[in-house]
């Protein structure tokens, strides 16, 4: 088993084939602490929710809004239709 594996249960099939649930099952561990691990957002984070929550505004008062992006172009329009 690959040293990333080490410390996790080898029992059931996860090690073997794809068995998520299997390896879930096996090695979860409930965490009863509390937020005090967490560190705060970077400043690229900030910056992304910025712009997610105008473009939230955006699609609230015109419809849906699909972006997209292809050969390093961004485009983005409004769709009056669910897609």
């Amino acid at each position: 088993m690959a040293d990333a594996w080490r410390g996790f249960v080898k029992d059931g099939h996860w090690d073997v084939d794809v068995n998520v649930r299997n390896f879930i099952q096996r090695n979860y561990t409930q965490y009863d602490g509390d937020e005090s691990f967490l560190e705060g957002a970077t400043e690229a984070t900030d910056k992304l929710w910025g712009r997610l929550q105008e473009l939230q505004k955006e699609e609230r008062s015109h419809g849906i809004f699909r972006y997209r992006f292809s050969e390093g172009k961004q485009e983005g329009f409004f769709c009056d239709r669910p897609f």
